[in-house]
């Protein structure tokens, strides 16, 4: 059993397998995989705060908890909407903030490998210098170490997928 969020995500991982791969389009190819992961995280968690009504933890959670509203904006808007809207900011490759959401709200523990870590920083060269670091190196992102990272990644979005589901079991999983 699986979550559409679980199904939506190897479907993609799973076009991601079959492009063509020359070193270029391996690097584009790798810093999609952390997308794919982001997509996934994000999507789960927004669906399960709305179907649950754990508005109130996302409000409470560490990373929310110190925003400040003017009366004007509470006002004016409906602040559930407002504060799921908050949600949407949040970068989901940024595995501190991931890890304090998901337990804060979910009570679930979300763990990242070092190998995604890793895979992470190189993203981040891949999408903001074209794949060198911040000393000028190129980032090498080889056949091996991409069919790494998938099966890296597959393994932690299932046992989080695993955990989702075993904690919300009655929730049907819908995109």
């Amino acid at each position: 059993m699986a979550t559409n969020f679980y199904r939506k995500y190897h479907e993609n991982i799973s076009v991601l397998s079959g492009v063509p791969r020359d070193p270029y389009i391996l690097k584009l190819l790798y810093a999609n995989v952390i997308t794919l992961m982001e997509t996934y995280l994000a999507s789960s968690l927004s669906y399960i705060i709305k179907e649950k009504c754990l508005i109130q933890r996302l409000a409470t959670s560490e990373l929310f908890k110190k925003n400040k509203v003017s009366l004007e904006v509470a006002l004016s808007n409906n602040m559930e909407i407002y504060v799921l809207k908050l949600l949407n900011h949040v970068l989901f490759h940024n595995i501190p903030d991931v890890n304090k959401l998901f337990k804060d709200i979910l009570e679930i523990q979300v763990n990242i490998t070092p190998l995604i870590r890793e895979a992470i920083t190189f993203r981040h060269h891949i999408v903001h210098r074209n794949g060198f670091d911040y000393d000028g190196n190129e980032i090498g992102i080889t056949e091996t170490k991409f069919d790494s990272l998938i099966v890296a990644m597959n393994t932690f979005i299932s046992k989080t997928d695993n955990d989702i589901l075993a904690k919300y079991a009655d929730l049907e999983m819908q995109c």
